[in-house]
């Protein structure tokens, strides 16, 4: 049987406790390889858990200071018991048992903008590939190299769709200057609209205290709730009501693909978000939502959304993400490694 091990990130436990997209997707693919007949193993984080029909390998105490390398002390040396490795983790150790033993098949997926000061040796991987297409020309562009796209898939059918909402605009991401907190706490402001704001604000994560508490502090200010981390679950719920999901995107960060952005729409909610990388080929300009130049564009937009002069079908939403970003997704995978 062909033997296949997924390298999930050691930030967070797979799947995380609340959000996290790249441990959320190492899970998914695990899950979809293994209901497909493969022996799977999801190597991870400990506290982790594998999907059914997978093993589990699991490595160190999950940390966002460290916990990459020292993982790879404990799983490099048995990556030579596998046909592929699929490395979805923010380093490349990996490479290391490509060049070790040049009979493993590895495919890279990278889920960041910029991960490197020059790229892997040639020989260290088969396929490199980003997120978003977007993200695979960057790739390419600033490292020289063969870049190949693959977009996340999600199981639509544990998204709860919901056409009827509940009137408020919804932020959910890292509590970071770069996601836009604090421009979505200006938006509500400008448009008179109730807020909620979730996202990652744990300072061992990397967030910035200094600013988690600023943001906060204004949210009070302006009556828009801010909730911080939630479960996944209160997560669903929290997306299907939403008016809108608004992300106001600010320079220098741009986003590779943006998770969110399609399970927003899974559950029937549109989008409006800055046009910082990938969100342009995940949201369906004027029909599931905008892409949009900047905060005023935003405003505008959302104005005569929320006014009735622009209509968002919450169906077509649902359907968009059924059409596009499905857990078949994750069968590219298996056709750009040459899995048989």
């Amino acid at each position: 049987m062909t033997r296949i091990a997924v390298i999930s990130g050691f930030a967070l436990e797979t799947p995380p406790v609340g959000y996290g997209g790249l441990e959320w997707v190492a899970y998914l693919n695990a899950e979809y390889l293994a209901e497909r007949g493969y022996d799977v193993t999801l190597i991870a984080s400990r506290g982790s858990r594998a999907p059914p029909r997978c093993r589990l390998m699991e490595t160190v105490e999950p940390s966002f200071f460290g916990a990459e390398a020292r993982a790879w002390r404990v799983y490099g040396d048995r990556l030579d018991g596998f046909d592929y490795v699929i490395d979805h983790s923010h380093s490349f150790h990996a490479f290391r048992a490509k060049i070790r033993n040049p009979e493993l098949k590895v495919l890279k997926v990278v889920h960041d903008l910029a991960p490197w000061l020059s790229p892997p040796p040639r020989n260290s991987y088969d396929v490199m590939a980003g997120v978003s297409m977007w993200h695979a020309e960057h790739l390419s562009n600033l490292y020289g190299i063969e870049c190949e796209y693959l977009h996340h898939g999600l199981p639509i059918g544990d998204f709860p769709f919901k056409a009827k909402k509940e009137g408020y605009l919804l932020f959910l991401s890292r509590i970071s200057p770069g996601k836009g907190a604090h421009v979505f706490i200006d938006i509500c402001g400008e448009l008179g609209a109730d807020g909620i704001m979730v996202g990652d604000d744990d300072v061992m994560h990397g967030i910035d205290p200094w600013y988690r508490d600023y943001v906060m502090r204004r949210a009070q200010e302006e009556g828009i709730e801010y909730l911080g981390r939630v479960s996944h679950e209160e997560k669903l719920e929290l997306l299907k009501n939403a008016e809108a999901l608004v992300l106001p995107l600010q320079p220098p960060y741009y986003e590779v693909f943006g998770l969110v952005i399609v399970e927003a729409m899974a559950v029937g909610t549109p989008v409006f978000v800055t046009d910082r990388g990938a969100p342009r080929e995940l949201v369906r300009q004027g029909r599931t939502g905008f892409v949009l130049k900047d905060k005023e564009e935003i405003v505008g937009k959302l104005r005569a959304y929320m006014d009735g002069e622009i209509t968002i079908s919450p169906r077509e939403c649902r359907e968009w993400v059924e059409s596009k970003f499905g857990m078949e997704n994750y069968g590219k995978y298996l056709k750009v490694l040459g899995v048989r």
